[in-house]
């Protein structure tokens, strides 16, 4: 489990360039995390059998990868 809070800290810690936290989540599960947040300001982008879940909120973007942590949908190995 420390090397998914590792994870979790290396996604948080930084943004891509036009300012949104990515998260990687298992396509399969991607809308299961989304409908369990149930957030605003969300983008998804499909990338084969990676969904990146885009947000510009910091508190969005630790509520969709805690939760796609504890549902096991996290994709920490690409």
């Amino acid at each position: 489990m420390e090397s998914v809070q590792g994870f979790l800290r290396d996604i948080l810690s930084r943004r891509d360039p036009h300012g949104y936290y990515v998260i990687p989540v298992d396509v399969d599960r991607v809308d299961d995390v989304l409908r369990s947040v149930k957030g605003e300001g969300v983008k998804v982008l499909y990338a084969n059998d990676i969904a990146l879940v885009k947000t510009r909120s910091r508190g969005l973007a630790v509520r969709i990868a805690r939760v796609a942590a504890r549902m096991e949908a996290l994709v920490t190995e690409f």
